[in-house]
């Protein structure tokens, strides 16, 4: 089945290098006053506090290559493999500051990009989004035991929640409202984009990102 538009959302990605690794990370946005299909500029200040946020997240070893903002379109049935154009990408290539925000450099004892921090998108209805953020945890960063669930480790003197918290706030953290201040755009989080029914009739719809909160560490291979 053909891919239907879904009016005045947009996925705002951002695509990271560490050394020959490419990965990314993406995040919706919807358009306030309506459903009106006006989508962000490249300068508009909800897109620049999505820059500041992914670097601020990632050590200087890792780039920050492009921004890429496109429509979100429903779809039901089988998956579909048709390529729609960006709206608009931008290229950034600025190294990650992460060193300001976890207080200190990314030591030697990083590990495997597939060990991430498992963030939860939470929103004002339906189910809460995730975001994985890969190449930041070293060894000292996580408590891990034998059969066990990983957690953060709480003597790391790198990765906490509260310096999570505190980036978050002062970069996307204002747009994770329904009055955002540009009074335009926020993030939201997308539901029913994918339905693997043919015969599904639900349409998709979205709800307010009202905050994202690191749950634990993870081993993750799906790039989101």
């Amino acid at each position: 089945m053909s891919d239907t538009l879904f009016v005045g959302h947009w996925k705002l990605e951002g695509t990271m290098l560490a050394g020959s690794e490419v990965f990314r990370n993406n995040i919706d946005i919807f358009y306030i006053p309506g459903v009106v299909d006006t989508p962000p500029a490249t300068t508009a200040a909800i897109v620049t506090e999505y820059q500041n946020f992914l670097l601020q997240m990632f050590y200087s070893d890792v780039t920050l290559s492009t921004l890429t903002l496109r429509q979100i379109f429903g779809h039901v049935g089988p998956p579909s493999h048709l390529e729609h154009p960006p709206v608009w990408e931008i290229a950034v290539n600025l190294p990650g500051i992460g060193e300001s925000t976890w207080g200190g450099a990314h030591d030697s004892h990083y590990l495997p990009a597939d060990v991430c921090v498992f963030l939860k998108k939470f929103t004002s209805g339906g189910r809460n989004g995730k975001m994985f953020l890969r190449n930041i945890l070293t060894e000292s960063d996580v408590d891990a035991t034998l059969a066990g669930q990983w957690a953060f480790d709480p003597a790391s003197t790198r990765f906490t929640v509260a310096k999570f918290a505190t980036a978050f706030a002062a970069t996307i953290g204002p747009y994770c409202s329904s009055s955002p201040p540009s009074g335009q755009h926020g993030f939201c989080v997308v539901h029913l984009a994918r339905l693997s029914d043919p015969l599904d009739t639900r349409v998709p719809y979205s709800t307010v990102l009202t905050s994202m909160i690191p749950q634990r560490p993870v081993w993750n291979e799906a790039f989101r």
